[in-house]
Order: C-alpha cells, then structure tokens, then sequence
C-alpha cells in the first residue's frame, strides 16, 4: 500500500497477494529442506533419523589379537582413569567375552532420541550382541549422557 500511495503503483489483487505468499512459503520450505538434508536431517521435518547407524571407530578384536598388556610391571605406578577404565575393558574382554567365543568391538558410539552416548564394548555372540559398560574404580560413574540414555534401551 506505501507504494501505491508513494510512487503511484497499482495496487495488487488478492490473488497476487495470496501467490506471492504461497511462492515465498513454498520457496523458504525448499531451501529449509535441503539445509536439513545437507545437515543429516529430515528434509520434511527437520528431525534428525530415529535410528542412527552404529560407528565403530576402533578395531574388533579376535582371540589372536591381545589388547593392551594387563601386567603391572609395564604399567606406570599412577594411572589416569582413563588408563584404568582402559585395563577394565581389556580385562573383561580377555576375561569373558574372548574365552566364551565372542568378539568385541570398543568404544562404539551409540545416537539416541538425538543423545550419543560411547559404549566401551559391544560384543557379538554367534550374531546376538551385547552392548557393555565397564565402570573400574570406586568413583567411575556413568556420563549424564548414559543416564538418560541407557534407561531407554
């Protein structure tokens, strides 16, 4: 209406009006949708997959691989606790999942409801596997992202 009363240019119908809304809204929804998409995300709502694929960024481990050396002589006489969360693991691994048939794959990172979470073992029984977390000294608890995430799986 400025321009009209301004410049003197006609005015517009209601169609215009309504085609030039629809065109804006179906050109910002476009480009809002291959952002999402470029982003990992849902082209339609924005959201993010319901299931993310697992990545393992660490080897599998067979019986004819040892982990680290669990023998106390090599080990320095303090130890971070990610060193000993690190012994816990290898510990368990050559302790139960190894000696029962199983293969384990460390550090997995796991994306729930948009929440990711690092699992220290995920180890395959003839194809069933079990996700574990090692927790190795008095004060080792889980991350406030485990607590909102293990609940629900």
């Amino acid at each position: 209406m400025g321009n009209t009363a301004y410049f003197g240019d006609p005015m517009m119908t209601g169609q215009q009006y309504l085609m030039g809304i629809a065109g804006g809204a179906i050109f910002g929804g476009i480009t809002n949708g291959i952002t999402a998409l470029a982003n990992g995300r849902s082209f339609w709502n924005g959201n993010l997959p319901t299931q993310a694929p697992l990545t393992t960024p660490a080897p599998t481990l067979t019986p004819q691989q040892e982990p680290m050396p669990n023998n106390p002589q090599q080990q320095s006489q303090t130890q971070t606790p990610q060193q000993k969360g690190q012994e816990g693991v290898n510990k368990y691994i050559q302790e139960e999942i190894l000696p029962n048939g199983g293969t384990a794959t460390t550090e997995v990172t796991l994306e729930v409801n948009v929440i990711r979470v690092r699992v220290d073992i995920a180890a395959d029984f003839n194809g069933e596997i079990t996700l574990i977390e090692v927790k190795n000294g008095p004060h080792a608890g889980f991350t406030p992202n485990q607590k909102i995430v293990y609940p629900q799986m």
